[in-house]
């Protein structure tokens, strides 16, 4: 279940009356996909300072065993949740920014057209700077280094694809629901990540209101009117 238990407010505090209903859900995880999904099944891309790429699956249908990349949670009442979640997302733009371009007099914006602009660079950028939950052991690369692709367009470009292909490595080993609609979220002002998206994964639906874990909390209440 979604909600793990609900009560009423004993103590007066943080401007919340005495005997208001207070729910207490299970996670940010799930609070913050119900926002998007609500209670059905579907896929949810997420771009933060981490990453996450999620699918919502038919308890019924959840008969996979996972690889260590992706975590199995409880969602709702007919639904988990198969995550894999990354250390590494906006982090690694903002590490890449910071210890190479910061002095150099370009400004975000600027990065992001750079990096828009060589978005077919031929260089690689495994991203990995913070490594992984489930890989101790691996850490980020840049590769196919040549004379003409190393430029801070490329290198920014090369690092927002390398952050998608490696949430797509770390699913490699589970075969998801392809043709769940997809839903992205965090990129509505980064049209590099929009493009970097649709050619990795395909086509999805841009979801541009802020995603919190407390409205979902609050959505999935009103839905399923808890006593």
């Amino acid at each position: 279940m979604f909600l793990r238990s609900s009560g009423i407010n004993a103590e007066y505090g943080y401007r919340i009356k005495l005997g208001a209903r207070v729910n207490i859900p299970i996670g940010d995880l799930q609070g913050s996909v119900y926002s998007v999904l609500g209670n059905k099944s579907g896929r949810v891309f997420n771009y933060g300072t981490a990453s996450q790429l999620v699918y919502s699956i038919r308890d019924e249908d959840d008969n996979q065993v996972l690889p260590h990349s992706v975590r199995r949670t409880l969602y709702t009442e007919d639904f988990n949740l198969l995550t894999a979640a990354s250390l590494n997302g906006g982090n690694a733009i903002n590490l890449i920014y910071d210890q190479l371009f910061h002095d150099k007099g370009i400004d975000y914006d600027n990065l992001m057209n750079e990096a828009y602009s060589k978005r077919n660079t031929t260089l690689t950028v495994d991203p990995v700077f913070l490594g992984e939950r489930h890989d101790t052991r691996k850490f980020g690369s840049f590769s196919n280094i040549q004379l003409n692709n190393f430029t801070i367009g490329d290198i920014a470009a090369a690092t927002f694809r390398g952050i998608i292909n490696n949430l797509i490595s770390m699913m490699e080993h589970f075969r998801g629901d392809q043709s769940a609609p997809l839903y992205a979220v965090g990129i509505a002002d980064r049209e590099i990540m929009q493009y970097y998206l649709r050619e990795v994964i395909g086509e999805f639906i841009l979801h541009e209101q802020e995603v919190t874990a407390a409205y979902g909390a609050i959505l999935f209440d009103i839905d399923n009117e808890i006593p």
